[in-house]
């Protein structure tokens, strides 16, 4: 049994979810995408494609999207996409992007544990995330992260939040004394730092490509 199927076994995962985590786990098997470029990706996910092919990246990431009907589970498979990369990859840092207030509401509510549809249900294995949203990110601390070796974060932001303009400094971009540096640097220096976008269609406006890119 691969690493997939225990999830979808674990999480209790419908076929389109757990067939989803499936492809992942075909394109991402022998890749490390902190090292692989753009090509090499583009390369294995034309070879497993189920679809189109070759398959070419708008991002200047590789970046793969979940094409699930409404009511499926996609947040469902979100937190078993994490824990794959997690388990099989090694990968401790995952920033989650909602396109407006209320799914922004819904994700923050979802990853606690005591929410009945918590994203992580059914992974006994899995620490607890520590989690970090619009409101609490300045109370991160890469030296308490190291004392935590296997402790996964999840950073949750609205889109508005990571803008930026030349003519105001958002919070998000500007230095932080606690901090020791600005958030978005912060982020953007991490090497296994995997953006999971909620509702990834309403994302393709200049400035949201823009953001997300420079991360």
């Amino acid at each position: 049994m691969n690493v997939p199927e225990q999830i979808a076994r674990y999480m209790s995962l419908r076929e389109p979810q757990s067939g989803s985590l499936q492809v992942l786990h075909e394109i991402a098997g022998g890749l490390d995408f902190r090292s692989a470029t753009l090509a090499q990706v583009a390369f294995k996910a034309s070879e497993k494609s189920r679809g189109a092919r070759p398959i070419e990246f708008d991002t200047a990431f590789p970046s793969f999207c979940f094409a699930l009907a409404t009511g499926v589970g996609k947040t469902r498979l979100m937190g078993a996409s994490i824990y794959y990369l997690w388990k099989s990859k090694g990968y401790r840092n995952f920033f989650i992007l909602a396109p407006g207030m209320t799914i922004y509401d819904k994700l923050r509510a979802e990853l606690e544990p005591s929410h009945l549809k918590y994203m992580f249900t059914g992974l006994s294995e899995f620490p607890r995330p520590a989690v970090y949203d619009g409101d609490s990110y300045l109370r991160f601390s890469q030296q308490a992260s190291l004392f935590e070796p296997d402790r996964p974060n999840v950073f949750v932001f609205n889109i508005g939040k990571i803008f930026s303009r030349n003519d105001v400094q958002f919070k998000f971009h500007k230095f932080n004394e606690n901090l020791g540096a600005a958030f978005s640097v912060m982020l953007a220096q991490m090497g296994d730092l995997v953006v999971l976008m909620d509702e990834s269609h309403r994302y393709r406006g200049e400035a949201s490509l823009k953001a997300i890119n420079d991360l």
